[in-house]
């Protein structure tokens, strides 16, 4: 198969299409909208902008959804010619509007029952991630050297924030594959964006620091 020659395309689908018939395999429209976050980003115009695909169920406009660490509800949709739509069904891909923060790239998205259990979710799983980086030894770039030579040093973690979610996965290769020996470095959290104020706080809580490629501070 080769997309850049269009050589087997028509075969692909042809081999998808059978198989789905085969073995049977559908979606139920009837239910609550689950899927998967294609692509992400932040447009200063429209604010977070998602592009989500439907796996099952459907998703309507003023729907909830929860992906990862971020919630919204969803103030918008166009679908992939830039028409708005109300709704999307298995197998379609939207552009959304209304998220807290940018998803990263791969995140699952489910419907939630209302805006609190969103945020409540949401707040739970920071809370574990919190914990979770508490135990490990405060650092700033300003005193890793002198830490790392003490040997007071054993995991030293990252907050990413990056122009465009393409950048995340080989800038958190590249960042861990610098741990050396007697230090980790953590990427705790990447995501594309600004960096705001949660991203700090994150940092805060986990002793670590924030680092942005591409990207800028939100005021504040």
């Amino acid at each position: 198969v080769s997309a850049l020659k269009g050589e087997g395309i028509d075969d692909l689908l042809e081999n998808v299409l059978a198989v789905a018939d085969l073995q049977d395999l559908k979606a139920n429209p009837k239910r609550d909208a689950i899927g998967v976050v294609l692509e992400a980003s932040t447009d200063k115009h429209r604010g977070v902008t998602a592009t989500v695909l439907v796996q099952t169920g459907t998703l309507h406009v003023g729907d909830v959804i929860l992906a990862g660490l971020t919630f919204g509800k969803i103030k918008a949709m166009n679908n992939a010619s830039g028409e708005r739509v109300k709704q999307a069904g298995p197998s379609e891909p939207v552009i959304v509007l209304g998220l807290s923060d940018v998803p990263p790239a791969g995140e699952r998205f489910v419907v939630a029952s209302d805006e609190k259990t969103a945020r409540a979710e949401v707040e739970g799983e920071r809370r574990r991630i919190e914990a979770e980086g508490m135990s490990t030894v405060g650092v700033t770039l300003d005193s890793l050297f002198g830490e790392i030579h003490r040997g007071t040093v054993r995991d030293f973690n990252i907050v990413l924030k990056t122009d465009v979610q393409g950048s995340i996965e080989p800038l958190v290769r590249a960042l861990e594959e610098l741990s050396v020996e007697g230090i980790n470095v953590k990427v705790i959290h990447a995501s594309a964006g600004t960096v705001n104020e949660s991203d700090v706080n994150l940092a805060v809580a986990s002793k670590g620091v924030v680092i942005g490629f591409n990207t800028d501070p939100e005021p504040g």
